[in-house]
């Protein structure tokens, strides 16, 4: 998904940082095999990044030097509770940032990660924050590590009114997900909250079902909303047809009239995760197993390509340069959509892959997968969560043990050779 950087040290300090467009460059060029970074003990939902801290969140007890069961020595395992950070260029981890999110025995975790307006911001499902009163939502404080009052909010009535996307943009962080109340007040699945944690009062739209994860359009005036919907209205008016996917004015939540070809999106799906360039809209499906591009270029929202996979895309990532689209989930297999291949035909991807903005999969004129990228993830069923890629870096959470024969737990980074 799109996210803000700013920039944060290991003593959180804070500076603004703008996003940019840059040209298309040189493809990168990862290996299959992992770096050596610390990693979890549990499963990874989400990640972020902030200078150079990368943070994780997910439903973890620990961060560890090696494999759980291995010993690595004194030193070599964090206790912490569902968030923690590595240091991005060594892979350690920051050993003195340790919040616990979750009250003792709940089952609780952590979905989503931003970092905006000096804080980082932390939600899922969790009733305490470090012992404190926190309901789905919580932030910390860059500049001193520790938990910010300002973000206290009823995020619905208990965990079950769950945050699962979210999404920092300009002056306001934006949030999805399964509660139809913030502190009292009416919010059907989607709202937004000031830098300073007050609650937005202006932006009001909603879906008619659950949104799960939110991107934005690349010159910032819009905020897009996936999730298993099939109707959604702006801050006024009445809910229309939206299959799956809204775009909502940025400031003003109103319902924009680009809307996704309703027709041909098919029921009972759910749209785990998105991305977007300044034309295309990429969108990871469960229950139709598959990876979409949509036309955002205009109000039609056309579907330009659909890779079918042998199981749900739940993340996708387009890469900094925007030439590569990122994606993963528990699939075997992706249908080959490129210029002279005929159809039905598939190639083998281990819970990622990678396609140009096309939904190609392999390099022009050959049978070779595109810059000869296909780490394979394995040991448990899910695989990936999340993807976030830097430009040189490509970091990769979610539920696994090994990546391409190398004992992995949870979070993998590849760097550019």
């Amino acid at each position: 998904m799109i996210r803000s950087t700013l920039r944060l040290g290991l003593a959180f300090a804070l500076a603004a940082s703008t996003l940019l467009a840059v040209a298309p460059s040189a493809n990168a060029a990862f290996s299959n095999t992992p770096d050596d970074t610390w990693m979890t003990n549990g499963q990874v939902y989400a990640i972020a990044q902030g200078g150079n801290t990368v943070y994780l969140g997910g439903k973890f007890k620990s961060v560890r030097q090696c494999p759980p069961g291995q010993s690595c020595g004194a030193g070599s395992v964090v206790n912490v509770l569902n968030l923690a950070a590595l240091d991005a260029t060594t892979g350690v981890a920051i050993k003195n940032f340790k919040p616990r999110i979750g009250a003792p025995g709940e089952a609780a975790f952590v979905y989503g990660l931003a970092v905006a307006g000096g804080k980082l911001w932390v939600a899922g499902k969790f009733s305490e924050a470090d012992g404190e009163p926190r309901l789905n939502l919580a932030a910390y404080d860059l500049a001193t590590g520790e938990l910010d009052p300002a973000v206290d909010h009823e995020i619905g009535v208990d965990i079950s009114d769950r945050i699962r996307g979210i999404h920092a943009l300009g002056n306001r962080v934006y949030v999805a997900g399964y509660f139809t109340t913030i502190d009292g007040l009416p919010r059907k699945h989607l709202a937004a909250f000031n830098l300073d944690g007050s609650l937005n009062t202006q932006w009001k739209p909603r879906t008619a079902g659950l949104a799960r994860t939110l991107t934005s359009t690349c010159d910032g005036s819009s905020i897009i909303a996936g999730g298993s919907f099939r109707k959604a209205g702006g801050t006024t008016g009445t809910n229309v047809a939206r299959a799956t996917l809204a775009m909502f004015d940025a400031t003003s939540g109103a319902l924009d009239d680009w809307s996704p070809d309703n027709a041909s999106v098919p029921n009972g799906v759910n749209a785990f995760d998105l991305d977007a360039s300044c034309d295309r809209l990429f969108v990871g499906y469960g229950g139709s197993n598959a990876l979409y591009g949509f036309d955002v270029s205009d109000d039609t929202g056309n579907i330009l390509f659909d890779l079918k996979t042998g199981g749900n895309v739940q993340t996708v990532d387009l890469s900094v340069d925007g030439t590569r689209v990122y994606f993963g989930g528990h699939f075997a297999n992706v249908t080959v959509q490129c210029p002279g291949v005929g159809n039905n035909v598939n190639d083998k991807r281990v819970r990622f892959a990678v396609s140009d903005v096309n939904g190609c999969i392999r390099q022009s004129g050959s049978t070779a997968p595109i810059d000869g990228w296909t780490p394979e993830f394995s040991g448990k069923f899910y695989g990936p969560w999340d993807i976030f890629s830097t430009g040189d870096q490509v970091w990769v959470g979610g539920q696994f043990t090994d990546v391409s024969g190398s004992p992995q737990y949870m979070i993998a980074r590849f760097t550019d050779a």
